[in-house]
């Protein structure tokens, strides 16, 4: 399938399947393009003497449009089912391209996580270092899972922040009738950053290691390439490319970049954070200090 001319044009390259362990994802612009593809995959199997699963195989069509489009792809005289949505890897997918869903699944998961160390963190003869050890080793990373590629918008961060914060209120005793600030239950806690500076810190990590990768790499080329589509109506989304600008600028992460004047300090912008993160010690320096906070 490697020298397949079928796949999805990405730039110069094209883009047919994904492999991960045993799971597999085929990547086609068209029904007729991703039927060849199945049907390629199907034959492979069967000459290693393997066997295509149809009841395990899903079509996901990936559109903007309120109305779905339907997709008929056939193994062995069986349809394959079509579906509004998957998981793959752990995260989920859904026909719009968007995060919410993923999101969503992260907040219920981190809502269970909440209910099952309920007894633990209250329980007062657990030192606090103790519970916030536990908060940070189970909470965090159920509710972090997959955020380093998410554009997140105000509302995702507030169901998340929610989470961590009911997490955070059980910790130290104190209820919504208390009526005490964000800020401050974090400080009786001991917690240095919140979860949504941990999640912004999360996508710089990855925006320096994808910047960094070699540009043979496939994931790279993915990365870099320019899809010329007709966009829908409406405001245009927002680009992961985007999504790092405006955290840098919210950040304010400070230009390395000498002024002619003290006072023409300018935000560090995107092409210069493209290269930046090639030192990686740099890199390192600009995420510890993230976000710039004003002096007192």
């Amino acid at each position: 399938m490697k020298d397949s001319c079928l796949g999805l044009k990405l730039g110069d390259i094209k883009v047919n399947c994904l492999l991960y362990a045993d799971d597999a994802v085929l990547i086609a612009p068209s029904e007729a393009e991703l039927q060849a593809l199945v049907t390629c995959m199907k034959e492979e199997c069967e000459m290693k003497g393997l066997r295509l699963n149809a009841n395990k195989t899903k079509i996901l069509v990936f559109e903007s449009d309120e109305e779905r489009t339907k997709c008929e792809i056939w193994v062995n005289q069986e349809c394959l089912e079509q579906v509004n949505e998957i998981v793959y890897l752990g995260s989920a997918f859904s026909r719009d391209g968007r995060c919410d869903l993923d999101v969503d699944r992260r907040v219920a998961a981190g809502n269970k996580v909440n209910g099952a160390l309920t007894a633990l963190v209250k329980r007062q003869g657990v030192a606090k270092s103790a519970r916030l050890a536990i908060h940070n080793a189970v909470l965090v990373p159920t509710l972090l899972y997959g955020s380093e590629t998410w554009v997140c918008q105000k509302k995702h961060k507030s169901k998340l922040n929610a989470v961590e914060m009911r997490s955070l209120r059980k910790m130290c005793g104190v209820t919504m009738a208390d009526r005490k600030r964000n800020e401050e239950i974090r400080n009786m806690a001991g917690l240095k950053d919140d979860l949504i500076t941990k999640i912004d810190k999360g996508v710089l990590r990855w925006f320096e290691h994808v910047e960094r990768m070699s540009e043979d790499q496939m994931v790279k080329k993915i990365y870099s390439a320019k899809v010329n589509i007709k966009r829908c109506r409406g405001r245009p989304r927002l680009t992961f490319e985007d999504h790092v600008s405006k955290l840098l600028e919210e950040g304010r992460v400070k230009s390395t970049r000498i002024p002619r004047r003290a006072c023409m300090k300018k935000i560090m912008n995107l092409k210069e954070a493209q290269e930046v993160c090639k030192d990686r010690d740099t890199w390192r320096s600009v995420l510890s200090g993230y976000p710039v906070r004003d002096c007192a």
